[in-house]
Protein backbone atom coordinates (compact mmCIF):
# COMPACT_ATOMS: atom_id res chain seq x y z
CA UNK A 1 0.00 0.00 0.00
CA UNK A 2 1.07 3.42 -1.01
CA UNK A 3 0.80 5.88 1.68
CA UNK A 4 2.50 9.24 -0.57
CA UNK A 5 -0.08 12.05 -0.91
CA UNK A 6 1.33 14.95 -3.01
CA UNK A 7 1.39 18.24 -1.82
CA UNK A 8 -0.11 19.88 -4.64
CA UNK A 9 -3.92 20.02 -5.19
CA UNK A 10 -5.42 21.40 -8.95
CA UNK A 11 -8.63 22.48 -8.44
CA UNK A 12 -11.05 22.37 -11.75
CA UNK A 13 -14.17 23.72 -11.38
CA UNK A 14 -16.45 22.09 -13.84
CA UNK A 15 -19.74 22.95 -16.03
CA UNK A 16 -20.17 22.08 -19.52
CA UNK A 17 -18.29 20.14 -21.83
CA UNK A 18 -16.66 16.90 -20.75
CA UNK A 19 -14.55 16.95 -23.68
CA UNK A 20 -13.24 20.20 -22.65
CA UNK A 21 -12.54 18.34 -18.79
CA UNK A 22 -10.86 15.67 -20.80
CA UNK A 23 -8.41 18.25 -22.58
CA UNK A 24 -7.31 19.61 -19.21
CA UNK A 25 -7.17 16.77 -17.27
CA UNK A 26 -4.89 14.95 -20.34
CA UNK A 27 -2.91 18.21 -20.30
CA UNK A 28 -1.95 17.34 -16.64
CA UNK A 29 -0.94 14.45 -17.45
CA UNK A 30 2.70 15.75 -18.86
CA UNK A 31 3.55 17.45 -15.80
CA UNK A 32 6.57 15.90 -13.46
CA UNK A 33 5.50 16.89 -10.39
CA UNK A 34 2.98 14.56 -8.55
CA UNK A 35 -0.10 15.74 -7.71
CA UNK A 36 -3.94 15.31 -7.67
CA UNK A 37 -7.04 17.08 -8.97
CA UNK A 38 -10.06 17.92 -7.65
CA UNK A 39 -13.15 18.57 -10.15
CA UNK A 40 -16.00 20.07 -8.75
CA UNK A 41 -18.72 19.32 -11.20
CA UNK A 42 -21.06 22.06 -10.23
CA UNK A 43 -24.79 20.66 -11.12
CA UNK A 44 -24.24 19.25 -14.65
CA UNK A 45 -26.99 17.31 -15.57
CA UNK A 46 -25.79 13.86 -15.67
CA UNK A 47 -23.04 12.44 -13.61
CA UNK A 48 -20.00 12.90 -14.52
CA UNK A 49 -17.28 9.90 -14.51
CA UNK A 50 -13.89 10.81 -14.93
CA UNK A 51 -12.21 7.46 -16.52
CA UNK A 52 -8.48 6.78 -15.27
CA UNK A 53 -6.74 6.67 -18.09
CA UNK A 54 -7.75 10.45 -18.26
CA UNK A 55 -5.59 10.87 -14.95
CA UNK A 56 -4.84 8.81 -12.18
CA UNK A 57 -5.40 10.92 -9.54
CA UNK A 58 -9.09 12.88 -9.78
CA UNK A 59 -11.62 13.41 -7.08
CA UNK A 60 -15.42 14.67 -8.22
CA UNK A 61 -17.01 16.69 -5.83
CA UNK A 62 -20.40 17.24 -6.85
CA UNK A 63 -23.05 20.00 -6.53
CA UNK A 64 -26.96 18.60 -6.62
CA UNK A 65 -27.42 22.03 -8.75
CA UNK A 66 -25.79 24.37 -10.74
CA UNK A 67 -24.62 27.02 -7.53
CA UNK A 68 -21.81 29.00 -9.42
CA UNK A 69 -17.94 29.33 -10.27
CA UNK A 70 -17.38 30.66 -6.78
CA UNK A 71 -19.89 28.34 -5.11
CA UNK A 72 -17.94 25.45 -6.80
CA UNK A 73 -14.12 26.99 -6.34
CA UNK A 74 -14.83 27.53 -2.48
CA UNK A 75 -16.44 24.18 -2.24
CA UNK A 76 -13.04 22.87 -3.83
CA UNK A 77 -11.41 24.69 -1.32
CA UNK A 78 -12.56 23.98 1.41
CA UNK A 79 -11.99 19.93 0.46
CA UNK A 80 -8.17 20.73 -0.17
CA UNK A 81 -7.62 22.74 2.82
CA UNK A 82 -9.44 19.47 4.96
CA UNK A 83 -7.29 17.24 2.90
CA UNK A 84 -3.76 19.26 4.25
CA UNK A 85 -2.69 19.63 0.84
CA UNK A 86 0.49 22.51 1.19
CA UNK A 87 -0.36 24.08 -2.53
CA UNK A 88 -3.16 25.06 -4.34
CA UNK A 89 -3.19 25.73 -8.65
CA UNK A 90 -6.06 26.70 -10.25
CA UNK A 91 -7.19 25.66 -13.95
CA UNK A 92 -10.36 25.96 -15.45
CA UNK A 93 -12.10 23.18 -17.87
CA UNK A 94 -11.11 23.81 -21.35
CA UNK A 95 -7.60 25.52 -20.22
CA UNK A 96 -4.42 23.64 -20.45
CA UNK A 97 -1.22 23.43 -18.46
CA UNK A 98 1.95 24.25 -19.69
CA UNK A 99 4.15 21.00 -18.80
CA UNK A 100 6.67 21.28 -16.28
CA UNK A 101 4.08 24.26 -14.96
CA UNK A 102 3.17 23.11 -11.28
CA UNK A 103 7.13 21.83 -10.41
CA UNK A 104 8.25 25.64 -11.45
CA UNK A 105 5.29 27.11 -9.45
CA UNK A 106 6.48 24.34 -6.34
CA UNK A 107 10.14 25.26 -6.40
CA UNK A 108 9.22 29.03 -6.85
CA UNK A 109 7.44 29.21 -4.04
CA UNK A 110 9.95 27.03 -1.77
CA UNK A 111 12.49 29.52 -2.72
CA UNK A 112 10.59 32.53 -1.92
CA UNK A 113 8.99 31.32 1.65
CA UNK A 114 7.26 35.20 1.67
CA UNK A 115 5.80 34.69 -1.33
CA UNK A 116 2.13 33.55 -1.16
CA UNK A 117 0.99 32.89 -4.69
CA UNK A 118 2.52 32.17 -7.90
CA UNK A 119 1.10 32.85 -11.57
CA UNK A 120 2.34 33.26 -15.27
CA UNK A 121 1.58 34.34 -18.64
CA UNK A 122 -1.29 32.55 -20.72
CA UNK A 123 -1.55 32.00 -24.08
CA UNK A 124 -4.76 32.85 -25.86
CA UNK A 125 -6.01 30.25 -28.74
CA UNK A 126 -8.40 29.86 -31.08
CA UNK A 127 -10.38 26.90 -31.49
CA UNK A 128 -8.45 24.92 -33.87
CA UNK A 129 -5.27 25.70 -31.77
CA UNK A 130 -3.67 28.74 -33.49
CA UNK A 131 -1.99 31.27 -31.25
CA UNK A 132 -3.79 34.74 -31.03
CA UNK A 133 -1.80 36.47 -28.85
CA UNK A 134 -0.39 36.01 -24.86
CA UNK A 135 -1.36 37.60 -22.18
CA UNK A 136 1.81 39.00 -19.84
CA UNK A 137 0.52 39.59 -16.92
CA UNK A 138 2.99 42.29 -14.51
CA UNK A 139 5.32 40.24 -12.40
CA UNK A 140 6.63 42.74 -9.98
CA UNK A 141 5.23 43.29 -6.34
CA UNK A 142 4.81 47.15 -7.14
CA UNK A 143 3.44 46.33 -10.65
CA UNK A 144 0.91 43.76 -9.67
CA UNK A 145 -0.52 46.56 -7.09
CA UNK A 146 -0.79 48.95 -9.94
CA UNK A 147 -1.95 47.00 -12.28
CA UNK A 148 -5.13 45.65 -9.73
CA UNK A 149 -6.46 49.38 -8.79
CA UNK A 150 -7.30 49.21 -12.80
CA UNK A 151 -8.40 45.29 -13.10
CA UNK A 152 -7.50 42.30 -12.28
CA UNK A 153 -4.69 41.18 -12.95
CA UNK A 154 -4.40 37.53 -12.35
CA UNK A 155 -5.19 34.84 -14.99
CA UNK A 156 -6.57 32.42 -12.67
CA UNK A 157 -5.75 29.32 -14.47
CA UNK A 158 -2.36 30.16 -14.59
CA UNK A 159 -1.98 30.64 -10.10
CA UNK A 160 -1.09 28.41 -7.89
CA UNK A 161 -0.72 29.64 -3.75
CA UNK A 162 -0.41 28.32 -0.62
CA UNK A 163 -3.19 27.01 1.19
CA UNK A 164 -1.96 28.26 4.77
CA UNK A 165 -3.12 31.54 3.33
CA UNK A 166 -6.62 30.17 2.87
CA UNK A 167 -6.96 30.66 6.73
CA UNK A 168 -6.20 34.12 6.52
CA UNK A 169 -8.18 35.29 3.75
CA UNK A 170 -10.52 32.52 3.04
CA UNK A 171 -12.41 31.85 -0.21
CA UNK A 172 -13.37 33.68 -2.78
CA UNK A 173 -15.88 36.58 -1.92
CA UNK A 174 -19.76 35.22 -3.12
Amino acid sequence: MNDFKPEVAVLIPFYGSVSSLRKSLFSLGHEELAHDVVVVDDGNPSLLRIPSDWHPSVTVLRHEQNRGITAALNSGIEHIKNANYRYLARLDAGDCSVSGRLKKQVAFLEKNPDCMMVGGDADCVSADGRLLFTVIPPSTGNEILRALHRQCCIIHPTVMFRTEVLAEVGGYSE
